[in-house]
């Protein structure tokens, strides 16, 4: 009980349901660590914020895990238990609503709007309609956003006919998970969207669908 407080007291707490489960996908884990205390883990945490939003820790072979996004029962392997392993999150890494990935937090609309209106939602929570930027990314928000067909991606070419780019002034595009065949380029779409299986297609503006917004700082 004494190392739990001490966990407590560096803003993490234990998920219990997580208990003897590790997470399925490598993306979830930015650093991995042998020999260490509980503590000593979560004190790395903190050194690692905000990047690091938890950890996954084994008891009984002291490997630490530093996590940059919590797990859910989406992320969890259900099927396979390792004795030992325990989870703890920092449940402020991010606003209420809100999940945290690499440094970054998201928010899921699940009611759906044309392009334009869902940019403009995100700019009123102080946000932007979510960029992707690597593969790790758009596999994350596949596995925890990917319940529906399509949710906008903030990729688009309105202004020059096949020139994408982010909405957000001054972000650039460095990764891209186009559908074979897409964008198809037709004058009629100019947005993109993220399919459940994490491709990417470009279709019109006026379609609703349900979208996210991110913010690129963590909640401090």
């Amino acid at each position: 009980m004494h190392c739990f407080t001490e966990i407590r007291e560096l803003g993490l707490i234990k998920i219990s349901k997580f208990d003897n489960r590790l997470t399925r996908k490598t993306f979830h884990i930015n650093l991995e660590l042998e020999g260490l205390s509980t503590i000593y883990c979560g004190l790395i945490c903190t050194t690692q914020r905000p990047l690091c939003v938890g950890m996954l820790y084994n008891s009984i072979t002291k490997s630490c895990k530093i996590l940059i996004s919590h797990l859910t029962e989406r992320s969890v392997n259900d099927r396979v238990l390792v004795e030992g392993w325990g989870v703890w999150i920092d449940p402020e890494a991010c606003w209420p609503g809100w999940f945290p990935f690499a440094g970054h937090c998201y928010q899921l609309h699940t009611e759906g709007a044309p392009f334009e209106d869902a940019v403009i939602r995100c700019q009123t929570e102080g946000a932007y309609l979510v960029e992707v930027d690597s593969v790790e990314e758009n596999m994350w928000i596949t596995e925890e956003f990917g319940d529906y067909a399509w949710i906008w991606l903030g990729f688009n070419d309105r202004e020059m006919e096949g020139t994408f780019k982010w909405t957000r002034p001054g972000s650039h595009v460095v990764f891209t998970n186009w559908r074979p065949g897409e964008p198809s380029n037709s004058q009629s779409d100019d947005c993109a969207g993220l399919s459940k299986t994490g491709v990417w297609n470009d279709m019109s503006c006026t379609i609703a669908f349900r979208f996210i917004c991110e913010k690129d700082k963590l909640r401090v």
